[in-house]
């Protein structure tokens, strides 16, 4: 793969360094370059597209699987793709079933050491696989995590690195995982299964529960690198689609507590398919009040009695702060005591 192959990008371009000899980028010293595959899902975003497409094959990584599933684009999307197709693992334009078919579909014909996926509208700094490669260079290493830099047309910042969770008994209600900067061995990922085709917005969280339920962190190596440009839009999902992230979560959270005890509501159908006979009870018993009460203020903001009385009666009152326990108790009377016509009425 020769840096020249590659047109220079429309005039204006902002981002990716089009210019960028990738050749100058130092690989591992001493190490084999272990095959990483990378799934790019896409759906009518040839606004974008390019500039993911040649970050990675600028990477000039010469062990490198790059596939890319297309939802069946009917913009420029086929186009682009069409335009660096030679240099790509495989491509596919269909109609599938969202984002996580999309890379299920990816991950079916993978044969990499190394995961991940980047979406279309987010591209890698140069030398970022370099990086990832140096630092999967210990066996020992499953994941590892960097960071992002998260950027629109007026601002930019560096996210948190993926955090998992310790004794603490609240610390799982707050696990987060940094997608785009997160690479995970390809056995790792064969155990966890396919992502869930359920779960449209939080099912990178799935995974991640799934991995530290399993394994804990002691094999999870964090960097300070940069590794993605995480792109915000006025399209993108975690700008307005906010609203259904939170219902993903509740989905994913209520399906642990099913797969752990049946007698939980399973919203949605979903299940959490994991082996939950090891984890403490003290994070099933935490992820059951503190969680539930978090979506109990959602249902409550939102004037829907039906959820909070759905709610009720998992919440344990011992495991909420004094302030949390004053409004429980106010949510609780309302919902008994206060007819639902005029429960609407009231605000936070």
């Amino acid at each position: 793969m020769k840096i020249e192959d590659f047109p220079l990008a429309p005039s204006g371009k902002s981002g990716w360094p089009w210019t960028e000899v990738a050749s100058s980028i130092v690989p591992p010293n001493g190490v084999e370059y272990p095959k990483i595959t990378l799934v790019t899902p896409s759906f009518n975003q040839g606004e974008f597209i390019e500039e993911t497409i040649r970050s990675i094959l600028l990477q000039n990584y010469p062990n490198l699987e790059y596939i890319i599933i297309d939802g069946g684009s009917t913009d420029n999307t086929i186009e682009i793709i069409k335009k660096y197709e030679k240099h790509l693992t495989y491509w596919i334009s269909e109609k599938d079933n969202g984002q996580s078919d999309a890379i299920n579909k990816g991950l079916k014909i993978s044969t990499g050491e190394i995961f991940n996926w980047l979406n279309s509208d987010d591209y890698y700094p140069p030398g970022a696989l370099n990086k990832v490669a140096k630092l999967f260079a210990d066996p020992k290493v499953e994941l590892v995590c960097g960071q992002s830099n998260i950027f629109n047309s007026e601002r930019s910042f560096i996210s948190p690195q993926s955090e998992g969770f310790d004794v603490d008994k609240n610390i799982i209600c707050h696990s987060r995982i940094n997608q785009p900067a997160t690479f995970f061995r390809m056995n790792i990922i064969k155990e966890l299964g396919t992502l869930s085709t359920q779960l449209h917005y939080c099912m990178d969280l799935e995974w991640w529960m799934k991995y530290l339920f399993a394994h804990g962190h002691k094999n999870i190596l964090n960097t300070n690198d940069v590794l993605v440009n995480f792109r915000e839009h006025e399209n993108s999902k975690t700008i307005n689609q906010a609203d259904l992230f939170i219902k993903d979560k509740f989905i994913l959270y209520s399906g642990i507590l099913f797969n752990k005890n049946p007698v939980v509501r399973s919203f949605d159908g979903y299940k959490f398919e994991a082996d939950l006979s090891k984890v403490p009870a003290i994070f099933i018993y935490s992820l059951s009040n503190f969680l539930f009460f978090y979506y109990l203020v959602n249902y409550y903001g939102s004037r829907e009695l039906k959820g909070v009385r759905a709610i009720l009666p998992f919440i344990i009152v011992d495991h909420l702060e004094p302030a949390q326990q004053v409004l429980f108790n106010q949510i609780r009377f309302r919902s008994k005591y206060v007819p639902s016509w005029l429960y609407k009425m009231f605000g936070e």
